[in-house]
């Protein structure tokens, strides 16, 4: 099973994630499908110009993943790649591509002079 796209089809609102989604998520975790998420984050940041100056934390990728692991059960943790920064497939998905996208542009590729900046402290 792979799955690029929206949760639950075209035209699906996937702030809206039904019991239906969860469960089947859950049968196919558990039966063998991979987990490929973005990032640990377990919250992003959001503000609503109705409330200037007040942000509020919405759910991230990381929190949506601990669900998903947990559905897991007991399938285990080698079915599950974070490939971004910080994740455990995150410098083979994403620091490695990124580094081959410098060599092919002149850059010599020596990790010890790339630097990456990331958007949050915590991740």
């Amino acid at each position: 099973f792979f799955h690029d796209g929206e949760v639950g089809g075209p035209g699906c609102d996937t702030r809206e994630w039904s019991f239906e989604v969860i469960k089947i998520a859950g049968f196919l975790l558990s039966h063998g499908a991979q987990l490929v998420y973005t990032a640990d984050d377990a919250f992003n940041p959001s503000v609503d110009p109705d409330h200037p100056g007040l942000v509020f934390p919405l759910p991230g990728p990381g929190m949506f993943a601990a669900m998903m692991r947990t559905l897991m059960y007991p399938a285990g943790s080698e079915s599950v790649a974070c490939a971004g920064k910080g994740g455990n497939k995150g410098g083979e998905m994403m620091m490695e591509r990124a580094r081959q996208m410098l060599i092919a542009q002149g850059h010599d590729g020596d990790p010890s002079t790339i630097c990456m900046v990331g958007d949050r402290f915590d991740t």
